[in-house]
């Protein structure tokens, strides 16, 4: 084989072996403050191998440059002329991904305001189309964004020879006497640099605006953008190079030169584990509070899948399916509602909510470290709302007892649950906090979180929703919100109504950012994060929806310097290992859905009908 040929064969050796370390990647990811108790950390990072934007199209590309190195080698393809392949760049991205810590992101492009003068401008092509957005430039494109955003980083494989041609060509457009030439040359000055304008230095402007553009997410500050010019060599016999790289580094660029150093590329150190906490103190939002008082949560539990099925399948339904006869609307609806019992039901045998609670508190804080439960007024008053409406009588019992301070109230909330009295501590009685959202000082949870980038980010995007839901008029958590508003929407008690995880106001609903945040969702979260406490909840669907609020400018820069009161950047703030965040599985009130001993469904699918909850 040639020598040519074992370069190739070389190459294509290292991509495949790039190829092989990539499902590791997500190890190396970003991952907020959230405690995720609806599965275990591996199948998390096994079910979002993708989750880190752009690594699918990263390693698209990588296949696809096998894909032609193989023609070179197998002879379908010849080499004319000079060789000429992306691998280096490739190989080179990826170091810079195994080497990154708290990766966000791969390949991501970032706006230039249309403010940034020409020279800062990454591609000077006519033939490129302007940004509708901001008004003149391309985006820029970042290989790796790393750190939780703060560090911008971009590789750039031009050699010795490449840029010594853009020397030469500047000079020879400098030495033109013709003005006009000028003007319409690709190649432009640097306005306040003395330094001629080359394609790196478009490239680092470029980046530099961007990066004044697109602070840290959470932050009023700009990410540190470095380079790495992987095959460019200082020349004493060519001081133009030396020049550049000084004017880099005069302009903040932090520059790297030459390959970065790593024995194996495609190895990836394994994930240090992160053993998330919660406070001590915790913020139940509406869903969990359906949950922890819900019969499937408190019910000795079925044995069987099947006699899962048996507890929750009403009668008329079982009837209708088991005998042919086609099922009218009601049944479906009753059908519906009991398999979506089935799946809780199932989840609550493979990992039950207290459980899961108790095993976590008791092992973060210790048998002594107390524990205290909140929760906002206007959920304790949609729950107890809900429970009245479709709640059995156990269910209501608990809700009764959930929030009172008589000396029973304990043994009352834990009456028939297969749990013994006190098996959570402190969760009864549950604490409200008071009408400015706030707990007693004394409760105050983590000020160490509260500190912490994500917790001002939260705390900032929930200020930001709320603020926006006011102005357009949305009615406070407490007020009523009116009868023909809600009527809009369809009749009917949905499963996430009877779990809590949707509100029952329709009107607030549409009022939102996102069909999955209401205001007093979004609220509920903002008292937590504010008083420093882990909030739990089972509304999967408002976690998904406030983290992609959070990835919004209007949610991060173009809201700090309002609803920040601090002249200093957020530049050092500490990381802590306190979850922000507690999600887990939903239980919706299902003793009504329960077939007793004798057969019998204590619920018609009349019952299930039932008017929105407004007053």
């Amino acid at each position: 084989m040639s020598d040519l040929g074992c370069e190739i064969l070389s190459l294509r050796n290292q991509l495949a072996e790039v190829l092989q370390g990539i499902p590791s990647v997500p190890h190396k990811a970003y991952r907020p403050p959230i405690i995720d108790a609806s599965r275990p950390d591996e199948e998390e990072l096994e079910g979002d191998i993708y989750s880190i934007p752009g690594l699918k199209l990263f390693e698209s590309s990588i296949e696809r440059e096998i894909d032609t190195l193989d023609k070179y080698l197998d002879g379908t393809k010849t080499v004319q002329g000079n060789f000429s392949t992306n691998a280096p760049y490739f190989l080179s991205v990826w170091k810079e991904i195994v080497a990154a810590s708290q990766l966000s992101s791969i390949g991501q492009t970032f706006a230039i305001p249309h403010t940034c003068p020409p020279a800062a401008l990454e591609s000077q092509s006519t033939k490129s189309k302007p940004d509708t957005a901001f008004g003149q430039a391309p985006p820029v494109k970042v290989d790796v964004v790393a750190d939780e955003g703060k560090t911008w980083i971009r590789v750039n494989t031009i050699k010795n020879s490449r840029i010594k041609a853009e020397f030469n060509d500047i000079d020879s457009f400098a030495d033109s006497d013709s003005e006009a030439d000028l003007e319409e040359s690709p190649i432009l000055t640097n306005g306040e640099s003395t330094t001629p304008t080359n394609s790196v230095i478009r490239m680092a402007s470029a980046l530099l605006a961007a990066a004044r553009a697109h602070p840290v997410p959470g932050t009023r500050r700009t990410p540190d953008v470095c380079l790495r010019l992987t095959r460019l060599v200082p020349d004493e016999e060519e001081p133009r190079i030396e020049s550049m790289i000084e004017e880099l580094r005069r302009m903040g660029i932090t520059l790297w030169l030459g390959e970065r150093s790593i024995l194996q590329s495609s190895s990836i150190p394994e994930a240090i584990p992160r053993d998330l906490i919660p406070t001590s103190r915790l913020n139940l939002d509406l869903s969990l509070l359906v949950a922890v008082v819900s019969e499937i949560t408190h019910t000795p539990l079925p044995s069987t899948p099947e006699e899962t099925k048996q507890r929750y399948m009403p009668p008329a339904a079982r009837c209708e399916l088991t005998t042919g006869v086609k099922p009218n609307d009601k049944t479906r609806r009753l059908f519906a509602h009991s398999r979506a019992l089935w799946n809780q039901a199932e989840q609550e045998r493979r990992l039950s909510l207290f459980e899961e609670m108790h095993s976590r508190l008791e092992s973060a804080h210790g048998g002594q470290t107390p524990f205290t439960f909140y929760a906002s007024s206007e959920a304790r008053t949609r729950l107890q709302r809900i429970v009245a409406k479709i709640g059995g009588p156990s269910e209501q019992r608990r809700a009764q007892a959930l929030f009172s301070q008589e000396p029973d109230a304990e043994a009352a909330f834990w009456e028939e649950s297969r749990f013994p009295n006190g098996y959570i501590r402190g969760l009864v009685p549950i604490r409200v906090f008071d009408e400015d959202g706030h707990p007693p000082l004394e409760d105050i949870g983590d000020a160490e979180a509260m500190a912490t980038p994500f917790f001002h980010h939260l705390r900032q995007t929930c200020e930001v929703v709320v603020t926006d839901c006011r102005n357009k008029g949305v009615p406070e958590p407490d007020q009523h919100v009116p009868v023909k508003a809600a009527k809009k929407k369809a009749r009917g008690v949905s499963l996430e109504e009877s779990s809590g995880t949707a509100d029952v106001d329709a009107f607030q609903r549409s009022q939102v950012r996102s069909p999955a945040l209401t205001r007093h969702t979004v609220y509920s979260l903002l008292q937590g994060v504010r008083s420093g406490m882990t909030t739990v909840t089972a509304n999967k669907a408002s976690v998904r929806a406030i983290l992609r609020e959070m990835e919004k400018p209007s949610s991060s820069a173009a809201s700090a310097e309002s609803l920040l009161n601090t002249s200093s950047e957020l530049t050092s703030l500490p990381v802590s290992s306190v979850a922000a965040l507690w999600v887990v599985e939903p239980r919706s009130l299902a003793e009504t859905m329960r077939v007793d001993e004798t057969g019998s469904s204590q619920t018609s699918p009349d019952d299930i009908n039932l008017e929105q909850d407004v007053s």
